[in-house]
């Protein structure tokens, strides 16, 4: 790491300075795609759980997959974050090496209300809950969720 008291050299310097502005761009792309890939496997788990006939006996391994799917992905994501910020964290020491704190590459930070990762965290905690919720309702006669229930059962109007 650079501290100060080796005699700058400014080539060698910018190059880890765009290196960790293009590795923090590629965290930034990963988190994407995998918030995508998750998506888009949650969709399926939650189609095949709930919409397909012949699948209703495996409806509470579905569950539980989709549960452990969930919490694998907010791990990954969680930890592409920490490397994401590792790298910002270099690119603010790399600058002050270079230009006493002047942004070169990337632009100042804009204020937001909600972060992104706030907000994946949250969608991430809300999912969750959606999955563990529908594991209880499997477990409770009260709530009816199981659409193997017979349907004379219902009122005739």
């Amino acid at each position: 790491m650079f501290h100060g008291q080796e005699p700058k050299r400014v080539d060698v310097v910018l190059e880890f300075y765009r290196q960790a502005a293009l590795n923090m761009r590629m965290f930034v792309d990963l988190r994407f795609k995998h918030f995508t890939t998750f998506m888009v496997i949650s969709g399926l788990l939650a189609t095949s759980a709930f919409n397909v006939p012949a699948l209703q006996k495996y409806r509470l391994f579905i569950q539980v997959v989709a549960i452990a799917v969930t919490l694998l992905f907010w791990l990954i994501d969680f930890r592409t974050y920490q490397y994401w910020r590792h790298e910002l964290v270099k690119i603010g020491v790399f600058e002050k090496a270079l230009n006493e704190g002047a942004h070169l590459i990337l632009p100042p930070p804009a204020k937001v209300r909600v972060r992104s990762s706030f907000a994946t965290n949250l969608l991430f905690a809300l999912l969750l809950s959606i999955w563990v919720g529908s594991v209880f309702c499997e477990f409770s006669p009260n709530i009816a969720i199981n659409r193997d229930a017979p349907k004379a059962a219902r009122p005739l109007p």
